[in-house]
């Protein structure tokens, strides 16, 4: 299985690779939220619940988009100051279905590991079969690779 190896440099992430990655993470922990937020208000207003509980629930969707505009906005400036992050990101989203967030997921991958093939990214991520072979006469059937992050391999499937 030495297509799949990917060299990960674990704490050795280049310093903007961190930060834009920590940012990452708190958008991606606001993006869920929101979601509960608006789930719950839709649930409310399906059912007999005193309106100041869905006005309670507006007031946490109002201040969750304001923070993820806050995160999009330092992670922009982020860009600007790390050119050479722009242009891989830029590259990533030019691919259809590549938005704004797989976008920034992939590139913090794509610059925490090492990879020497374009086929060594796909089956990190887990998006091409890996067939099980043992000896001559044992075939197992082909799977798709679980080595890279379920979260990003989740969004994947969600564009």
């Amino acid at each position: 299985m030495g297509h799949l190896r990917s060299r990960s440099h674990g704490n050795h992430q280049p310093e903007n690779v961190r930060y834009l990655n920590a940012l990452l993470r708190c958008r991606d922990a606001f993006v869920t939220d929101c979601t509960r937020a608006k789930n719950r208000l839709e649930k409310c207003r399906a059912t007999d619940i005193p309106p100041i509980v869905a006005e309670s629930i507006e007031n946490v969707l109002r201040n969750l988009s304001a923070e993820l505009e806050h995160l999009d906005a330092l992670i922009l400036t982020h860009f600007d100051q790390h050119p050479e992050l722009k242009k891989d990101f830029d590259l990533l989203t030019s691919i259809k279905s590549v938005g704004f967030q797989l976008g920034l997921n992939m590139l913090v991958i794509l610059r925490s590991h090492h990879f020497d093939t374009a086929e060594q990214v796909a089956a990190f991520l887990g998006v091409v079969p890996v067939e099980k072979n043992s000896g001559t006469s044992v075939r197992g059937k082909p799977r798709l690779s679980k080595i890279g992050p379920p979260k990003v391999r989740a969004k994947l499937y969600e564009q």
